[in-house]
């Protein structure tokens, strides 16, 4: 009798030793999906990345030039404004001199307008001039958005002579410059200088720490990546297998693509860019 139970007995454990191996043999391992963040900026991206000045001067025409379209190239037209030698315009008490010889920007009617063609130029944050005045006056320089609200602004001391008087955004980019005094007094202005915002790379957010089983849908998620510029630029996502086996990636161009998982877990990359700034996330 005890042989035949110890039979029985060691018959059932190697039914569940079996049935143990089998249960291990078919689970399916979970894969382990880290989302992981890094910064790249190529050689080409690194002077765009940088804050960048566009100059006006006014020395390259002849003295009673109107100022027009001369400085479309650089991303800027100008109105309101005659390119004159200083030496021909005289203040009550004395010459208005140029900052740089030997024009200036001289202003009959009162008004002088700069309008910023933001694909060229950039976004223009600031903007200097150089002002000369008459007595009594107070010229100003006021900078507006792309939708005209007022920017930012700034008046020169009364009886300003060669006066440099500067304007920076408090919002969004500059995108029309006036100068003025708000009565249609006369004045000149010289030097002036549009500076665009130091592009800041886009932050690349892989997400956190996911699993899947082998076979499973995998979602990856970009979505907390952003642009810190103000106002935020548009950002594009691409996501790029770097190694293990290949798989079909769904929604490549995404903040969410998808793909199934398999046996070895492929690394993927998210690239997240803007112009040519370059931004990785990558899900390994």
């Amino acid at each position: 009798m005890e042989a035949t139970r110890r039979a029985v007995l060691s018959r059932l454990l190697t039914r569940r030793s079996h049935f143990l191996r089998r249960s291990t043999a078919v689970r399916r391992p979970l894969l382990s999906l880290l989302g992981v963040l890094s910064l790249l900026m190529g050689l080409g991206a690194a002077s765009s990345a940088l804050a960048t000045t566009i100059t006006l001067t006014f020395d390259e025409f002849q003295t009673g030039t109107a100022v027009t379209n001369q400085y479309e190239n650089l991303g800027v037209l100008v109105s309101g404004a005659t390119a004159l030698a200083a030496a021909a315009l005289a203040a009550p008490a004395s010459p208005w001199p140029a900052n740089t010889p030997p024009n200036i920007a001289y202003s009959p009617l009162g008004l002088m307008t700069f309008t910023l063609n933001s694909a060229i130029t950039g976004n223009v944050q600031s903007v200097s001039a150089y002002l000369s005045e008459g007595v009594g006056v107070n010229v100003g320089i006021y900078a507006y958005d792309a939708l005209g609200a007022l920017a930012g602004w700034a008046i020169a001391p009364a009886n300003s002579v060669n006066t440099l008087v500067s304007v920076t955004s408090t919002g969004n980019p500059i995108a029309t410059v006036q100068i003025h005094d708000g009565r249609g007094a006369f004045f000149g202005v010289d030097t002036v200088t549009f500076t665009t915002a130091a592009d800041v790379m886009p932050v690349a957010n892989g997400g956190p720490t996911r699993e899947a089983e082998v076979g499973h849908l995998v979602t990856l998620n970009g979505g907390e990546s952003y642009d810190p510029d103000t106002p935020p630029q548009p950002s594009t996502f691409l996501w790029t297998q770097v190694s293990g086996p290949a798989v079909t990636l769904s929604g490549a161009p995404t903040a969410r693509p998808t793909f199934t998982a398999s046996a070895n877990s492929p690394r993927r990359r998210c690239s997240v860019s803007k112009e040519t700034l370059v931004a990785d996330c990558a899900i390994r």
